[in-house]
């Protein structure tokens, strides 16, 4: 089973909603917040798709040109990636391509970084390793919707690779068994949380 990348924000916010989600099959209530978030990737990708220059073979083939220097650095929005190795999926919101390096961006609505936005990226990069077998520096950057400035960056090290790969396991350890998973004991996440009608869990001391 192929995990989402997306799923380090639920194991950060409350890894209780994965036992909501993948044991109980529940259905989180899709809040305005929600709404705007997915509105604001959706025109982030028009706008994108308007500049952009079209490429006419696979990301994989104008990826070997860039690395022997026969085509420029680009970039790529929603760029679907896979690891088989790591068990992920997903879709990094915005790659840039440079001989020498990457740049990973994932868009956020709050510009307020957690565990959760750091760990997500982390897992895209350990998942664009294995996807495009990727040897060079990656630069992970987020970045807020509403100014699309950088709040938080970071360099892929062998300290995070490590970190993140832990993190991987714990959450396959998880997905194998998500009776397994904890609530959160912070009750402000409680009162926000769209799985919060449907949990036996809700408020709990």
């Amino acid at each position: 089973m192929l995990v989402p990348v997306s799923t380090f924000q639920i194991l950060d916010y409350c890894e209780y909603q994965l036992f909501l989600k993948y044991y109980e099959k529940v259905k989180p209530v899709i809040t305005r917040k929600m709404l705007a978030g997915i509105q604001k990737h959706k025109r982030l990708e028009e706008e994108f798709l308007e500049e952009a220059e079209e490429i006419e073979e696979t990301i994989e083939e104008h990826l070997e040109k860039l690395l022997r220097g026969e085509v420029s650095p680009f970039n790529v929005r929603e760029l679907p990636v896979k690891s088989e190795k790591h068990g992920l999926i997903g879709r990094i919101d915005e790659a840039l391509f440079y001989e020498d390096h990457a740049v990973i961006i994932d868009d956020k609505p709050n510009p307020r970084i957690t565990q959760g936005t750091i760990d997500q990226l982390r897992a895209y990069a350990a998942v664009f390793e294995d996807h495009f077998n990727w040897e060079n520096l990656i630069v992970l950057k987020a970045r807020s919707h509403s100014n699309n400035e950088v709040f938080y960056e970071e360099e892929f090290n062998e300290k995070a690779r490590t970190q993140i790969i832990e993190k991987i396991e714990y959450l396959h350890w998880l997905m194998q068994d998500p009776t397994r998973a904890k609530p959160t004991s912070e009750k402000e996440k409680c009162l926000h949380c769209s799985y919060g009608p449907y949990c036996d869990k809700f408020m709990e001391e």
